[in-house]
């Protein structure tokens, strides 16, 4: 914090009650002051540090007294777990739903602190958005959230997470990197049934995660809404949910899948959650999974010339044909591939073909990285490659025009379309390259919307 706080910070630190109470005497403001770094305010600080601290209440009184603003700080002791303080804000008024998109008792889950979590729901914390039922294992709510066609209501809510006011929470050093994780976000239905899915293994609610499964969730998927991106089932082994762990994996839930912030599996995250049985439980399931030969791998073919993927596309001229070129790793990319799967998947048209071609375009990206990428996605109309030498890379910078290697694009190839010469042009194509303006940026809706106009024109 600013050094102006400094002396009440050490008063802070050092549960030193009357010490605190001179300096508010002499300066009021330091109680409803913003500071520019670090904590945004005293009182948030009091709640984030103090949480075995001598004298925290009769301190965080003082600073409530002196006229601190009450709601920011209940949402920082639901993410730590300082029931106390959040029950003296509580008591002194604060919004037990917060102000925002994001509410205290969200908070609280998203850190898994049940402490706070039984104190806000006795206090009457509202239960609206799919996420929170979920986290909760309210089957009745969930069930209320989806329509009896199957399809998800508007009141379900949106994605969101703890960051969505970055730039009021002095976070500097992370500001840009959390921004370009929500920038990536979409508020497909999808995305918030498997965001929600993950709430309810988090907090190792059985039922909830088997009726979400029913009502479509993707048991693999490594949805939005979270800075540690991982699966369900990462997130369950976290938490020790030893039960939880067994029944995704007898649901079918890949063991092996990496999470996409610090590329570790389930087993990994149980280590670094102090569970080393259960780590040694995952470690075990990849080994059986192996030995069994029940790996669930999507045959790969490798490329050594554009020549063998174009005379499999010539064999599916009759076919509307998505070509994707993009790396394994690349974030961007992923969140390219989803898009990919979305679009699969919401148009399950027998007519339409998609030929993914990983190349190693991005630091860490190996056949095995592709390999593992292929696990995401098994299905039929879907061929997938590994093309080590970038061939098809150059291949469409020519066809493209574009002045750099061909990837992280997404080509669209109308029927008819022969294979047997020179590389076609493709009638439609997006891309996420910073500085190429030939085609608009990858827009999942968009990409959507133009295959099922082509496909609307064939018999």
């Amino acid at each position: 914090m600013d050094a102006k706080f400094h002396p009440a910070i050490r008063a802070i630190k050092a549960g030193d009650v009357e010490g605190l109470s001179a300096l508010l005497e002499q300066d009021r403001s330091l109680a409803t002051a913003r500071s520019s770094r670090s904590h945004p305010t005293l009182l948030q600080c009091l709640a984030l540090e103090a949480l075995d601290m001598p004298n925290k209440i009769d301190m965080a009184q003082l600073l409530v007294d002196a006229g601190a603003e009450i709601n920011g700080p209940l949402g920082v002791a639901a993410c730590i777990d300082n029931v106390e303080i959040a029950a003296l804000l509580l008591n002194k008024g604060a919004a037990i739903n917060g102000t925002g998109s994001w509410s205290p008792l969200e908070e609280a889950l998203y850190w898994n602190n049940q402490r706070v979590i039984d104190l806000l729901l006795e206090r009457g914390a509202s239960l609206h958005n799919l996420r929170i039922a979920s986290g909760l294992g309210r089957i009745d709510l969930i069930e209320s959230f989806f329509s009896r066609d199957g399809t998800l209501k508007p009141e379900a809510g949106k994605i969101d997470w703890p960051f969505g006011e970055l730039r009021k929470s002095n976070l500097n050093c992370e500001i840009k990197e959390l921004e370009a994780k929500a920038t990536q976000w979409s508020d497909d239905p999808q995305e918030i049934i498997n965001n929600a899915f993950v709430y309810a293994c988090m907090h190792g609610q059985i039922d909830a995660t088997r009726l979400l499964l029913t009502k479509g969730a993707q048991i693999n998927a490594i949805p939005p809404g979270f800075d540690y991106s991982g699966t369900g089932l990462h997130y369950a082994a976290l938490n020790g949910h030893r039960g939880m762990v067994e029944f995704l994996i007898d649901q079918g839930a890949n063991v092996n899948v990496k999470d996409s912030k610090v590329n570790s599996t389930a087993a990994g995250w149980a280590d670094h959650g102090g569970h080393p049985e259960l780590k040694q439980y995952l470690d075990q399931a990849a080994i059986t999974r192996i030995i069994k030969g029940t790996l669930e791998k999507v045959g790969m073919q490798d490329l050594n010339n554009t020549e063998q993927l174009k005379q499999r596309l010539e064999q599916e001229t009759q076919k509307l044909t998505l070509v994707a070129l993009i790396s394994p790793v690349c974030p961007l990319c992923r969140h390219g591939f989803a898009d990919v799967q979305r679009v699969l998947t919401n148009v399950p048209d027998n007519r339409l073909r998609a030929h993914i071609v990983f190349l190693p375009m991005y630091p860490g990206d190996d056949k095995l990285r592709a390999q593992t990428r292929t696990e995401e996605f098994n299905d039929k109309r879907v061929t997938y490659y590994w093309d080590g030498d970038k061939v098809t890379g150059s291949e469409w910078q020519r066809v493209l025009g574009i002045d750099r290697t061909a990837w992280d694009v997404y080509l669209l190839y109308g029927p008819n379309t022969r294979w047997n010469g020179s590389t076609p042009a493709p009638v439609f194509w997006m891309h996420q390259l910073e500085g190429i303006t030939k085609a608009p940026w990858l827009n999942k809706a968009g990409f959507e919307s133009k295959i099922e106009e082509v496909l609307a024109t064939l018999k």
